[in-house]
């Protein structure tokens, strides 16, 4: 059963990363660009918190790899019931630190800092285009 379920998660991970980096590509060019542009903040921000959901499933997804490979079976019940949901990426960051692969541990740390990154500047980047429409339609009922 854990040999399925390891399979799987790096089918899955095999399935979601191009499309990531597809999906990276368009944040870095198109939308990127268009933060600088109050009318089109919103659209940028909601398209950097959606893919940070994209991102963050590809990291969870390694976190239950790694969980699998370093604790096991038993690793893998506690991390799913540690913390519901998410226990399995620290538990599996635990064990790329403790058993030697600190490359492969930063790289995952970075990782994890991304999806929180994305989300955070994704949610700016709504609420200061809520802030400007706010102000636009105040402006507007003034006349």
């Amino acid at each position: 059963m854990m040999q399925f379920l390891f399979d799987t998660s790096l089918w899955l991970i095999e399935i979601l990363n191009p499309i990531s980096q597809f999906a990276f590509a368009i944040l870095i060019f198109i939308f990127l660009p268009l933060t600088i542009f109050k009318r089109t903040r919103g659209i940028s921000g909601l398209s950097f918190f959606i893919y940070s959901y994209l991102f963050g499933a590809i990291v969870w997804l390694l976190g239950f790899a790694t969980t699998i490979i370093h604790w096991g079976g038993w690793g893998l019940i506690i991390g799913l019931f540690l913390i519901p949901g998410v226990g399995v990426v620290p538990i599996g960051l635990l064990g790329e630190f403790i058993y030697g692969e600190t490359t492969n541990a930063w790289y995952f740390a970075l990782m994890l800092v991304l999806v929180f990154i994305f989300r955070a500047g994704g949610l700016a980047l709504v609420e200061s285009y809520d802030r400007f429409s706010a102000e636009r339609d105040r402006n507007n009922d003034d006349y």
